[in-house]
């Protein structure tokens, strides 16, 4: 298989499945970039539980597995990731910078500087810095200010918002990605890069609340006025909705997965109460019918205690 250097590679390490993309660069316009999937794959993740490595033999192997199955498809191969990340390890706070502005106008080179001061905030030694987002701009003790550049005054803010991760969640990530064969170019926030792809810019502006149901947590990004505002993770996920219906119908986990799957509802007023689907029973081979209203009830009371979390 071939390397080009126009390929890029994502992949999302999550605490039930690893999934992988491989795309192409086809163009760039306007700081826009068009890309054209390749390849994808996906596996069942071992050795992560609530998006923290546990096991990096197990996380290895998962990574190994869904990277070589994008690259079989897309007929290419890739030696730098992007890899997303999320979960109860994730902080974010906002810090303010200041400088005084020495020529007539603001300048790229203001800008850059006032982010400098900004970010320059006591980071505990277990964490790092991921993406320092900027939220707002003063010049002159006029707020609201988007984009700085060009405008006259003589002292300039920038409020930033910066999300950071701990050390040692990160270290071993990086360890497990780099023993199947491949090397981060990024660590980048998934709420973030989750915005990027189903949000508009006016959603942004008004007001929104982007949730991300995963297997293990649920991950809560707020945008107002076209930036991160907060973000927040839940140690719930679908996972706990399998577990429910395995404890509410007396069957393994992997049962409760299938169930949720083939029948599963989160409202239950959307099923025939006459409706019924069959489960295995108390005995080896044996049968039972269970009310699909029932499936359809387990599932509605956890998702509701879950968005109920999330509309706090």
């Amino acid at each position: 298989m071939t390397t080009r250097a126009n390929l890029v590679a994502g992949l999302d390490i999550g605490s039930t499945k690893t999934c992988a993309v491989i795309a192409e660069v086809a163009s760039v316009v306007k700081g826009q970039a068009s890309i054209k999937v390749l390849g994808v794959g996906q596996t069942k993740t071992g050795g992560m539980r609530r998006e923290v490595v546990t096991d990096i033999e197990g996380t290895t192997d998962s990574v190994r597995a869904a990277m070589k199955e994008a690259e079989l498809m897309a007929g290419v191969s890739c030696e730098r990731v992007f890899t997303g990340v999320a979960g109860e390890y994730i902080h974010a706070r906002t810090s303010n910078g200041v400088v005084a502005v020495h020529g007539e106008e603001i300048t790229a080179a203001d800008v850059k500087r006032v982010h400098e001061v900004a970010r320059a905030v006591v980071v505990p030694a277990d964490r790092e810095v991921l993406h320092v987002l900027p939220q707002e701009y003063i010049v002159d003790d006029q707020r609201g200010i988007r984009d700085p550049i060009g405008m006259a005054g003589t002292r300039l803010e920038a409020e930033v918002y910066i999300i950071t991760s701990a050390i040692n969640a990160s270290q071993n990530l990086r360890k497990a990605v780099s023993r199947a064969g491949y090397r981060i170019e990024r660590t980048i926030h998934e709420p973030l890069a989750t915005a990027h792809a189903v949000l508009t810019d006016d959603e942004k502006d008004v007001g929104v609340a982007l949730v991300d149901l995963g297997g293990a947590t649920t991950e809560l990004a707020i945008f107002r006025e076209g930036k991160m505002r907060h973000l927040a993770s839940i140690p719930w996920g679908g996972s706990t909705v399998t577990n429910d219906l395995a404890k509410g119908l007396s069957i393994t986990f992997a049962e409760a997965e299938k169930a949720k799957e083939k029948h599963g509802v989160a409202y239950t007023q959307l099923v025939d109460p006459r409706d019924s689907v069959e489960l295995p029973g108390p005995g080896p081979g044996s049968k039972r019918l269970v009310a699909r209203e029932l499936i359809a009830h387990i599932i509605e009371q956890r998702l509701d205690e879950i968005l109920g979390l999330v509309a706090r």
